[in-house]
């Protein structure tokens, strides 16, 4: 019998987002590794924070891995994202094709998905500064709760199929927003932001709404609100429905206020 692990594409940049995660957390959850033991795990964590841009750091605490995202104007405010990546002295029982194949070691606990996780936040986070930095904007960093309400939408539009953008709600905060969607598995993270990034092509400085070579806002809104230097935090979620993958990046502060300057 072939197993999953021996036929299932191995985690990739190059993979879509929702087969790039699960292949990441079931390739931890194969080969957990103790505290201070994580010599393998945190290899693949390095490598792909350097692959992402980001300033990595090995070798903290043992074996921690510290990735650095950095604005283009100097030090500033920080922000930390964190995952435990040790295993527990457990012997697994399960029978799936990726159990784990260490005598008494197993994820026991969620750590192969935290990892996961957060790698793939990641991308999503280092995509969207990248355009930034290209500006001179200080990095957005990554708000947990902001995700949380970007997947209770994401969930929505897939589940009816439709593309809009969420109401505001009376007497709450309000959030930027930005909308993707496209064919289930065919793009990357990377290639989703790529998009709204690629509507600085007809981008213009000036007060908002006057920032559009063509006149028209909604050619440049995605990007100018990456962009707004007074929007400090962001979070993503993606779910696939019957036909398309949807993405949905709430931020906070808002951007795209009238009588403002992106920048």
């Amino acid at each position: 019998m072939i197993s999953f692990l021996e036929t299932a594409p191995a985690p990739s940049l190059e993979l879509a987002p929702e087969l790039d995660i699960i292949a990441l957390r079931r390739d931890f959850h194969a080969h957990p590794e103790l505290g201070f033991e994580e010599v393998r795990t945190s290899g693949i964590v390095a490598q792909r924070l350097r692959a992402l841009g980001l300033e990595v750091r090995e070798g903290v605490g043992v074996t921690g891995v510290i990735g650095v995202l950095r604005g283009e104007r100097g030090d500033g405010p920080t922000a930390l994202l964190r995952a435990d990546m040790d295993a527990l002295p457990i012997e697994e029982e399960n029978g799936w094709a990726w159990k784990s194949s260490a005598k008494q070691k197993m994820h026991a606990c969620g750590h192969d998905g935290h990892t996961a996780i957060l790698l793939t936040a990641a991308r999503l986070l280092a995509a969207q500064n990248r355009a930034r930095a290209e500006i001179g904007a200080r990095p957005m960093t990554w708000n947990a709760e902001l995700a949380a309400d970007a997947k209770v939408w994401a969930d929505r539009l897939a589940e009816t199929g439709r593309f809009e953008h969420s109401p505001d709600e009376p007497g709450v905060d309000p959030q930027g927003e930005n909308l993707w969607a496209g064919t289930p598995g065919a793009y990357q993270p990377e290639s989703m932001v790529g998009l709204w990034v690629a509507e600085k092509r007809d981008y213009k400085p000036g007060i908002f709404p006057h920032n559009s070579r063509s006149g028209d806002v909604k050619n440049v809104g995605h990007y100018t609100q990456i962009i707004w230097s007074k929007t400090t935090q962001v979070g993503c979620s993606m779910t696939r429905g019957r036909r398309e993958e949807v993405l949905v990046c709430r931020y906070s502060s808002p951007g795209n206020v009238i009588g403002q300057r992106p920048i």
